[in-house]
C-alpha cells in the first residue's frame, strides 16, 4: 500500500476509534433507527477492517483485534457509570462479533492480493 493511502487510512481509523467513543458516552434522547446490535457490530467492523488497511501484518492485525475487543469491553464498563447509558453484555458480543467478522475478510482481502500479484509476477 502507497505510505500517502496508509496515512488516510490510520487517521479514518482514529476517527472511528473517537467516534465510537463519543457516541457511546454522549446522551442519546431518541432512538435510532435500527438494531442496537447491528450498529455495534457495524462501528466495530469498520474500526477492525479500517485498522486492518493500515497494518497487513497477521500477527499485528491480531494484536488489533484483541485491542479494540477489549476498548469495546472498556466502553461498556464505563457506559455502566454514566447514569444515562447502561451495560450490556450483548453489545460487548455484537462487537466482537464485527471485530472478528472485519478480521477475516481482511485477511481474505490479503490472500486475494497475494494471488494477485502472483498471476502478474
Amino acid at each position: 500500500m502507497l505510505p500517502m493511502m496508509r496515512s488516510v487510512f490510520r487517521a479514518a481509523a482514529i476517527g472511528i476509534v473517537l467516534t465510537i467513543w463519543v457516541l457511546s458516552l454522549i446522551p442519546i434522547n431518541q432512538a435510532v433507527p435500527g438494531s442496537d446490535k447491528l450498529h455495534h457490530l457495524a462501528a466495530y467492523f469498520a474500526c477492525m477492517w479500517t485498522w486492518a488497511q493500515v497494518y497487513a501484518e497477521n500477527r499485528m492485525r491480531l494484536r488489533l483485534a484483541g485491542a479494540i475487543v477489549l476498548m469495546g469491553a472498556m466502553v461498556e464498563c464505563v457506559q455502566w457509570l454514566v447514569p444515562w447509558r447502561s451495560f450490556d453484555w450483548a453489545d460487548m458480543l455484537a462487537n466482537a462479533l464485527g471485530v472478528a467478522l472485519a478480521y477475516f475478510v481482511a485477511a481474505g482481502q490479503a490472500i486475494l492480493a497475494r494471488r494477485m500479484q502472483a498471476r502478474t509476477s
